[in-house]
């Protein structure tokens, strides 16, 4: 009925996206992101977005330091992050190939494909 958190998020992402001149390519809330076990608990991690996402997959990994798990990866539809890490969702629109470090809720550097 209120579109107000939608036009937060997007208004998020679409600032990060121009803070580093990059065309924003928002994916959709239904698509899936990767996250590697630990995700959650770290107070640090990087988000990677594949070149060329596949239909449906936002093309994001979400990785915590030094993880080497056995566990397989978990998948959970984008809009899983405003209940779980909501501060992530400001990086989403970056298009493929940029990674993104976050500690907490400040991203902390950029890296773009090259």
């Amino acid at each position: 009925d209120d579109v107000t958190v939608t036009l937060q998020v997007q208004g998020s992402m679409l600032e990060t996206a121009q803070g580093v001149d990059a065309e924003p390519r928002f994916p959709r809330f239904t698509d899936t992101v990767t996250a590697v076990p630990g995700w959650e608990k770290s107070e640090r991690v990087a988000l990677a977005r594949a070149l060329e996402p596949e239909a449906g997959d936002s093309g994001w990994l979400i990785v915590p330091p030094g993880a080497l798990s056995t566990v397989p990866p978990e998948q959970f539809p984008v809009f899983e992050l405003l209940r779980r890490r909501s501060e992530l969702l400001s990086a989403m629109a970056l298009p493929g190939g940029w990674v993104v470090e976050f500690e907490e809720d400040e991203i902390l550097g950029y890296g773009k494909p090259g």
